[in-house]
């Protein structure tokens, strides 16, 4: 290969090739078929992208131009175009709404327990918390922008929400999640 072609390539980060594996499953779960040579011949497609965009490494929002690449047929097109957008576009939002999914259905098992067994599920309420806490924590430290760490906080504000509303449920005193994720990790 031309020195001046490899010199225009951009890296591909261990994070993109990971989202991209999450838009692979989404496509899959809309009904969109990517044959695995398809799949695994995104790279230079995004490469081109993000060297085009004055990037040195291939970033989130160069992965939208693979709308014009992973369909099959013109039908596909749309939902090619929302999935990428969903995932590409702002990654940490998506992955926030699915730390707050995981939290509703954490606090879903706990108002599912009878009366009598409510302290018990908040064990597993407590328990489930420290562990999204700690994904968070993750979150939060790959925020990139003033945007993205305040999408974060938010996050974290409605979880300690639920965590607060439980805890009165058993009237037990509310522990911020930062304090019960040491907790969790020292038991």
């Amino acid at each position: 290969m031309p020195a001046f072609f490899s010199s225009c390539r951009s890296r591909i980060p261990d994070a993109i090739n990971e989202l991209m594996d999450d838009v692979l499953c989404a496509l899959r779960r809309e009904g969109v078929t990517v044959s695995n040579r398809t799949f695994f011949g995104y790279s230079p497609v995004a490469q081109a992208e993000a060297w085009l965009a004055g990037h040195t490494e291939v970033q989130p929002g160069d992965l939208l131009a693979l709308k014009n690449y992973l369909w099959n047929e013109p039908g596909e097109i749309e939902t090619v175009q929302a999935v990428l957008t969903r995932l590409c576009d702002d990654p940490l939002r998506t992955r926030l709404e699915e730390l707050l999914a995981k939290a509703k259905d954490t606090r879903g098992a706990f108002d599912a327990a009878p009366d009598g067994q409510k302290a018990k599920a908040l064990v597993q309420l407590r328990s489930g918390f420290a562990g999204l806490y700690r994904e968070w924590e993750a979150l939060d430290a790959s925020a990139r922008s003033d945007e993205q760490h305040r999408q974060a906080a938010d996050a974290l504000s409605a979880i300690e929400e639920m965590s607060r509303k439980a805890h009165e449920a058993c009237a037990f005193t509310p522990v911020p999640l930062a304090q019960l994720a040491v907790l969790q990790s020292a038991a």
